[in-house]
């Protein structure tokens, strides 16, 4: 088995950037409305249940992402920001585009949900992953 090799710098500064991703992926404008449209979850309801736990335990599970990312990175040999890239589409669509599938179709919820999810994750998992081999070149 692999040798278990993040850099944890690196992990942090991907971690705060999906955070920022999630911000504004989320704003209004650009995934929010259809976010709020497919969920039923208002803006008043969202600013309520938007408290510090709730950060903290986002920031917690973006980290928890951005390792396990960093060590398939690394477990991959990829060479580079670009092949570093690829590692971190292959996690999404392997794994995290396929669970918000699973998750949307059998709670029933809008397909516009399941592109919500996905987009995110995807915007959030390339960037992460740019990061990571950045970090990890350096």
């Amino acid at each position: 088995m692999p040798v278990w090799t993040v850099d944890y710098v690196g992990v942090l500064i991907a971690a705060v950037a999906a955070m920022i991703i999630g911000f504004v992926w989320y704003l209004p404008a650009i995934a929010g409305r259809t976010w709020s449209a497919a969920t039923g979850i208002t803006a008043e309801k969202m600013k309520a249940n938007m408290g510090i736990s709730t950060l903290v335990a986002g920031f917690v599970m973006v980290l928890l992402q951005a390792t396990v990312l960093s060590a398939a990175i690394t477990w991959s040999g990829a060479n580079g920001i670009g092949e570093g890239v690829v590692v971190g589409l292959i996690v999404w669509l392997g794994l995290i585009v396929t669970t918000a599938g699973m998750n949307v179709l059998y709670e029933a919820r809008p397909a516009s949900l399941y592109w919500v999810y996905g987009g995110n994750s995807l915007v959030t998992f390339a960037v992460m992953a740019a990061i990571l081999s950045w970090w990890g070149a350096r």
